[in-house]
């Protein structure tokens, strides 16, 4: 239970689960001799709850899972003291999350890796969790994996383009999406995301009159986003057609103006 006169209120109002690293201090046995001394940790705020103490000031409370690092040590007799709680943003390494406006079954994420010609690896976690109306997680719908490339050529820099699909276990949902990248040793080593998509196939869908236009380019090595993919289509309806002066509809489909 933290005082927001201390900035946590900043922490209370990230989108949640969100990465943190945290610094407390606490005292246990050991062999007889009692030890005090700051313990380090990691995991992800997965929620947070405020409120108003009797002394009027505001506190929140922080529930942190996934929990790594010399935290999860810590002998059953250890008391965590209220001397130190330092709390620490590891988002600098993670874009996200990315929250999905629609329902659907698969969630695709589009990844441009560039490795350099030396030392050119690299690795990234993609995870994803379904979310409710107020984009809260759902508990136990959690996914995520981890991906590695290796610029095996040593000569010129590399560039692979990747769709990883996923059909959660959870099924359909909505699902808010985040990447890390899981090293940084080497600048000339990029890992850029480029769109995230909620897909819904369709099976068994016939629509016999329509003509489906497909487009297929050739991937650049700079963003290619949404935005910049704009097409312009020469095209021609076939219409029925209405008298004015009649007013009689007629039902015999023709060819309308060409339409850009």
């Amino acid at each position: 239970m933290l005082s927001n006169d201390d900035n946590f209120a900043y922490f209370a109002a990230l989108a949640v689960p969100h990465p943190v690293s945290f610094v407390i201090n606490a005292t246990w046995n050991d062999g007889g001799t009692s030890v005090t001394r700051n313990v380090t940790g990691a995991g992800n705020i997965i929620s947070s709850e405020s409120f108003i103490g009797d002394d009027t000031l505001s506190y929140t409370t922080f529930y942190i899972g996934e929990l790594s690092g010399e935290i999860t040590s810590l002998p059953g007799n250890a008391v965590i003291n209220p001397t130190l709680f330092t709390l620490n943003d590891q988002t600098p390494l993670v874009i996200g999350p990315s929250v999905s406006p629609i329902v659907s079954t698969q969630v695709w994420v589009h990844v441009l890796v560039q490795l350099g010609a030396t030392a050119g690896t690299t690795q990234y976690r993609i995870k994803f969790w379904q979310v409710d109306d107020d984009n809260n997680q759902v508990p136990g719908t959690s996914e995520q994996h981890d991906y590695f490339f290796d610029n095996d050529f040593q000569v010129t820099t590399r560039y692979f383009r990747t769709t990883h699909k996923f059909v959660p276990a959870a099924g359909a949902g909505r699902y808010a999406v985040t990447i890390e990248r899981l090293d940084n040793s080497y600048d000339a080593n990029v890992v850029t995301l480029m769109a995230i998509h909620a897909v819904n196939v369709r099976e068994n869908v016939v629509y016999p009159e329509d003509t489906i236009a497909r487009i297929t380019i050739k991937g650049s090595n700079d963003s290619n986003s949404n935005r910049e993919q704009k097409y312009n289509m020469l095209a021609q309806r076939h219409t029925i057609s209405y008298d004015r002066t009649t007013g009689a509809v007629d039902y015999t489909l023709r060819p309308s103006p060409l339409v850009c």
